[in-house]
Formats: structure tokens, sequence, C-alpha cells
């Protein structure tokens, strides 16, 4: 290669060690057309994938391996692809004829993530009573025109006040009608109209994104808070037991694992016009959040320690279950991206998630895709497990999936 100059000016010239294989090379930034990086033709798909293994420069040879490794990963011959229809028909044949609807149960939230008080009250708030007092359903003897009024039972936020809730060793799943029910202290006023202390919901799958759900401020449809308890009712039944019910269609999500709950009585508390306005406004009074649509994460998965994760998981390849135009992913530990192919390598879902220490669930519709076969990618993060090898940046895991 041509020897460079790197006494000229305003030179960006610097020796570096090939992050993959450690070879010492000179990168020529400052006379990028005479770079030896430029000697490889790389795709977008291919600096894509290069991307997704190494943060800095690797040297031409090692360009060139990475580029044979993605096609040996991601290129199929349609003699392959024929053969691999062929298999997954003979095998999901027999699955799919077996396999039984998903069971779903119903339960109240059992952790709580976080918790931010509001100002202006604290009822419910000390170690004696929360955060038992949201745990489970909500309090039996609230009725339209008797609000709960018991610190055993429910914690004010305040404010805007924030708690983040959810459950343990449980997926809520998306189905036909409400999926959970956010129960409240509201209540009908002498009257006729309700005392609403409202507050905004949102929901993640992994504690860190949270999708909102749509309200109106003036109205307050949309938000928690607003409707009475009926607590003599059942809590699983949402045209009967009271408090505000969402479905998760509204805002496309699957399946979450946490509630977001935010108040904002300043809206009404702050305008005299606003049509639940009340100046003994105080904040949002969380009395329970009853999930409707559960189905129990494999605790077997969990581990205690990186060491117990790392011989746990390292042979534990992505599961898939499937029922009706929907399947459930079982997650190996660290996995960080979601990827379903079809057999031309298009990708219908790509999502990337945060890392977990221990195996997860992740809940998907299909019913936008079209029939047939598809490849499904499990990404792992590797980066922080040194007991794996420290070039390994992420380790793939492939299998073949049928949608009928």
């Amino acid at each position: 290669m041509e020897t460079l100059d790197l006494t000229e000016p305003h030179s960006l010239h610097t020796k570096k060690h090939c992050e993959r294989c450690g070879t010492e090379f000179l990168c020529a930034a400052g006379s990028i057309s005479r770079c030896e990086c430029l000697t490889v033709e790389l795709h977008a798909d291919e600096r894509k994938y290069i991307a997704e293994h190494y943060n800095d420069c690797i040297c031409a040879q090692c360009l060139r391996d990475m580029k044979a490794e993605h096609a040996r990963l991601y290129s199929s011959s349609l003699s392959t692809a024929a053969t691999t229809v062929l298999v997954l028909i003979t095998v999901f044949c027999a699955v799919t004829t077996s396999a039984q609807p998903l069971a779903t149960f119903g339960a109240g939230i059992d952790t709580v993530v976080a918790f931010r008080p509001g100002t202006g009250q604290n009822f419910g708030q000390s170690p004696a009573f929360f955060p038992r007092n949201v745990f489970g359903l909500p309090d039996t003897n609230a009725r339209e025109d008797v609000p709960s009024a018991n610190p055993a039972e429910i914690c004010s936020l305040g404010l805007g006040g924030e708690i983040i809730v959810g459950f343990k060793n449980a997926l809520l799943l998306d189905r036909a009608g409400a999926d959970f029910t956010v129960f409240e202290n509201a209540f009908v006023r002498f009257d006729g109209r309700v005392f609403a202390e409202p507050a905004k919901v949102a929901v993640s799958r992994d504690g860190v994104r949270f999708v909102e759900f749509p309200f109106d401020s003036l109205t307050l449809r949309g938000c928690a808070g607003i409707t009475p308890t009926r607590g003599n009712e059942s809590p699983f039944n949402p045209a009967r037991s009271g408090g505000d019910a969402f479905d998760l269609a509204t805002i496309q999500m699957d399946s979450v694992r946490f509630i977001k709950i935010t108040d904002i009585s300043a809206f009404v508390l702050n305008n005299p016009r606003h049509p639940f306005f009340d100046p003994t406004i105080t904040g949002f009074d969380l009395d329970a959040v009853v999930g409707l649509h559960l189905v129990r994460l494999n605790s077997r998965t969990s581990v205690n320690t990186r060491t117990q994760e790392h011989t746990a998981n390292t042979s534990l390849l992505p599961t898939v279950r499937y029922e009706n135009s929907h399947f459930l992913l079982t997650l190996p530990a660290r996995t960080h991206r979601v990827m379903l192919c079809t057999l031309e390598g298009k990708a219908v879902i790509d999502e990337h998630i945060v890392p977990a220490e221990s195996a997860t669930m992740l809940y998907y519709a299909t019913t936008h895709l079209p029939r047939g076969a598809y490849f499904l990618t499990i990404q792992l993060d590797n980066r922080y497990d040194t007991s794996t090898n420290p070039q390994a940046r992420s380790t793939r895991h492939t299998i073949p999936v049928l949608l009928w």
C-alpha cells in the first residue's frame, strides 16, 4: 500500500489496532480515498451487521471475514429454502393440530418498581401500609357513593406523584376487550357529579420504554381515577367492577409487564371552570391494579449469579409457543434484539429490547403477517459476561417458524 505522509497539515491519519484480531494498521481518515478499508466493498446490511459487533475500526482482512460471515448467516439458496419449508410443514403441522389455546388468569399487581410521591398528600405512604396497600384486589367495602378511606387499602400519589407497578412472574397479554383495570377511590357526590382525581396511564415491556394511553384533559376520558369502585362485584369483570379499564390494543401493544400511573389532578384543581373542578382535590389515590389476561412466566429460568446464568442459558435456545394468530417467545438471558424475517431476509419484526439478567417472555400478534415460513433470530449481548469470549460481542440463535 502507498506510504502516507503523516506530517500533512491537519492530518487525521492514526495507527490503530483492529478491534477484532488485534493487528496494527494505519487508518487514513485524512486521505480516505487511500485507506485500505475502501478495498472491501460493503453493502448497507453488511455495514450494519459489522456495526452491531464492533464499535471501532477493524482491518481490511477482518472486514472481508465479517462480510463472508454475514453471507453464511443470511444468504440461502432457493433449494435450501424449499427444503426448509417442507421440513417446517412436516414438523409444525403436528404442533398446530395439538396446540391448546394459551390459558390466562387474572390477578392484582404484586410489585412496585418505583414510587415518586407528589405534593399535598401522603395518605397510606408510611411503611406500615405501603406497598402492601396497593397489592392484590380492590377494597371490598368501596361503593359508588362510599369511597375507600382505609390506609391499609389505598395509597395517595399526591399531586404530580408517579408510581410504576407490575407483575413479578407474569406477563400481561392483549386479548379481546379490556386487559387490566386501575381502581381509585372516585365516588359520586351528593349532586350527582363524580369526584375525580385523574391520572394518566402508560405501559412497558421492559420497565424502561413506556407507551402512554391517550386521554382528554377536559373530559378525562382515557384517564384512571374517574370511575368509582364497586367492591361487591368481581374485579375480573370490568363491565361490573367499576374502576377504569384499559385495552392494550388501543396502543397496539401485544404484551406488557409494567404499568406507570402519573397523577395529573392539577389539570382539574387549577381550573375552576373545569367540569370536574373541586377545591378539595389532593391527588390520585391508588387502590389496586388488576390484570385480566396474565400468563405465568417460567421461574425456573431465573438465577442468582452471573456464573449460574451463563451455565443455565448458554445452551438455552429461544422457544415459541403458538396459539391462534399469536406466538409467545421465551427469550434467553441478555437478549437485546428480536427479528422475524421472511425466507428472502426481509424483517417483518425487528425490536431492540433492554437485556435482562434472566430469561424473559414476549408476546406478538401475527394477524398482520402472511401465512408461511419465517426465520426467528434472537441476538444476545455478551459484552458484560466475562465467561464468554471477549471478542464475541453478541451471539445469535435462529430457528424456523411457520405461521398458519
